[in-house]
């Protein structure tokens, strides 16, 4: 059966016949711009006075035989159907916003030219996914993981699942060092990104300092990029050290090198064999098989210091308004004179 969609009004919509709402269909296809056009080619303008303006830019009213429909974008990263079936009947609310939906995509073909002039306007900023926030949260997460694992071993009662075993708990701490260990690139792309100096937003060299060394990257950061109020970060800190040292290790670790710890001396005493460990006490020079929780704590508090410093090391103005996006997954920028500035 066709279901037929029309105009509604905001009466309807204030009025008992609404009810609570069925079902919520959320999508992100077709884009909250192409369900807008479609919409607006078949339905006209949006309704502009019953808005939630902190979250939506538009709202259509619509209705069926046997229900409301209420069609908005929200946060201007999805776009959503709520349907208010009369008779409360969920899969015939579901039906309903099945129907719409698809109504939408069909009338993709229609505003196609439309999309396309807008889309040749330009653009007029970004929503750049945060790569420091990635990587730190993951890092975060599989380190949280393996302390719960680690207490699952010892009291001999699962919490993760079926994965008991101490190797599982190793294997997450590897994974969570290399993320830790990037999530530091991620801030420095991020930095560069947003505040790389106007004059030297050129291909050949954003290309250039997307492969230098990352000691290079952090100590010339101030060189290239705006929000600095330093000449170069100091490499003579104790958080620097630390960082330098872990990043070779990293090196060595990603290129599956043949560290001095993977070597283990074997002696002969009266006819028997023996393995000659060797402690050391630096605790993260071990092999990348023996990376246990303690030492990926050890990482994170590297991780912790070299980020400090580094935002540390930014003008005032800069710092602040860096520190409130440090740790969003997302960051909305808007460009002026070509330049990104942080949207808050």
């Amino acid at each position: 059966m066709t279901i037929t969609f029309s105009v509604a009004t905001i009466e309807e919509f204030e009025s008992a016949e609404a009810g609570l709402r069925t079902f919520l269909a959320k999508s992100k296809d077709p884009s909250p711009l192409e369900a807008y056009l479609v919409l607006k080619n078949e339905y006209g303008e949006p309704e502009r006075d019953y808005l939630n303006e902190i979250k939506q830019q538009w709202v259509f009213l619509l209705k069926t035989e046997n229900a409301l429909i209420e069609v908005y974008d929200w946060k201007q990263d999805s776009w959503s159907i709520a349907v208010y079936e009369r008779g409360d009947d969920e899969d015939e609310a579901k039906k309903i916003a099945n129907a719409l939906l698809q109504k939408v995509k069909n009338g993709r073909k229609k505003i196609k030219s439309d999309l396309s002039a807008i889309l040749k306007q330009g653009f007029i900023g970004q929503v750049i996914e945060n790569p420091f926030f990635l990587y730190y949260n993951t890092a975060t997460e599989l380190l949280g993981l393996a302390k719960k694992l680690s207490i699952s071993n010892v009291q001999k009662e699962p919490t993760i699942g079926k994965i008991t075993n101490w190797d599982t708990e190793e294997t997450l701490c590897r994974a969570a060092y290399f993320q830790f260990v990037a999530s530091v690139e991620g801030l420095l792309n991020l930095i560069y990104d947003i505040y790389l100096r106007q004059e030297l937003r050129e291909d050949r060299i954003v290309n250039r300092l997307a492969r230098e060394q990352i000691d290079i990257k952090i100590r010339l950061a101030p060189v290239y990029c705006e929000c600095f109020g330093v000449e170069a970060i100091d490499h003579s800190t104790e958080a620097f050290r630390k960082f330098h040292s872990l990043a070779n290790l990293r090196n060595d670790f990603i290129h599956a090198n043949l560290t001095k710890s993977m070597r283990t001396q074997v002696v002969e005493h009266e006819r028997a064999i023996y393995l000659n460990y060797t402690d050391s006490k630096d605790l993260l020079s071990v092999s990348l098989s023996n990376y246990g929780i303690e030492q990926i704590k050890e990482v994170q508090s590297i991780i912790d210091g070299i980020v400090a410093q580094v935002v540390g090391a930014m003008k005032p103005r800069f710092r602040k308004e860096f520190s409130e996006i440090l740790h969003e997954p997302h960051i909305e920028v808007e460009f002026e004179d070509g330049i990104p500035v942080i949207v808050h």
